[in-house]
């Protein structure tokens, strides 16, 4: 159980510090306006049509930070103050996530992996917080220790 801690504790505060630190930054840059006006999604566009990549979708998403490309379904997914917005964080963030539509194109191995490994990590990602809860339950002394004393067989 002690080892349990000594790994989960690190993790699970490293993840907290690193989200921290990704919205914090974002929120710090949405104040700062572009000069040129332009909207997380018209950056995307632009990017996209000079590369030739007119057939890429670009879709407003629900959520905060949950901006991302999908590969199989040739869409960039902006969240919503990313897509409407006309802040240098938002342009940074479409600019991104429509990398790795380039990437996509020119057929990027990294990407190809991560394309590969995102359903499998959504699955841990989605089943995490249950296989520590029942990691913690089957860690209690009361499932590890026999609860009756054993008998001892000494013949001397």
């Amino acid at each position: 159980m002690f080892y349990y801690y000594w790994l989960m504790i690190p993790a699970l505060l490293l993840s907290m510090w690193a989200q921290a630190r990704v919205s914090g930054t974002f929120s710090k840059y949405s104040k700062i306006k572009s000069k040129n006006g332009y909207t997380g999604a018209m950056t995307a566009r632009e990017i996209l049509d000079e590369n030739n990549l007119h057939d890429i979708d670009i879709i407003a998403a629900k959520g905060k930070l949950t901006d991302n490309y999908n590969p199989k379904k040739r869409v960039v997914n902006l969240s919503e103050p990313v897509h409407s917005s006309s802040s240098v964080a938002a342009i940074g963030v479409a600019a991104h996530e429509t990398g790795h539509a380039l990437q996509g194109r020119d057929g990027y191995g990294p990407l190809k992996v991560r394309s590969f490994l995102v359903p499998i990590a959504n699955i841990g990602s989605m089943a995490g917080p249950y296989i520590v809860i029942f990691g913690l339950i089957l860690s209690m002394d009361i499932f590890i220790t026999h609860p009756r004393t054993p008998v001892s067989l000494d013949v001397g």
